[in-house]
């Protein structure tokens, strides 16, 4: 499990893994964020986490879009030579 909130109004969807230098694995996906009991659309942002012990543990979740675009809708993973995932959107 790489994160886990009990809240009703997000979900989280459209997962992306990949695999970087030094055994390293990054994930991102969409949090879908919904007003109050579930109703209406307020946000998604991406978001990701990596591990490098084999997902034994995982970095806490980091936001990788910006506020300028509240709405995404998915993502896929890309890992520069150097390590670089969390600059890529």
């Amino acid at each position: 499990m790489v994160d886990y909130r009990a809240s009703g109004d997000f979900f989280s969807d459209k997962e992306w893994i990949a695999a970087g230098p030094n055994n390293t694995v990054y994930v991102t996906w969409t949090k879908f964020y919904q007003g109050p009991r579930g109703l209406g659309y307020l946000r998604s942002p991406i978001v990701m986490s990596s591990s490098s012990n084999g997902g034994k543990t995982w970095s806490s979740v980091k936001a990788v879009s910006d506020d300028a675009h509240p709405f995404n809708s998915g993502s896929q993973v890309g890992v520069a030579p150097n390590s670089a995932a969390d600059r890529l959107v």
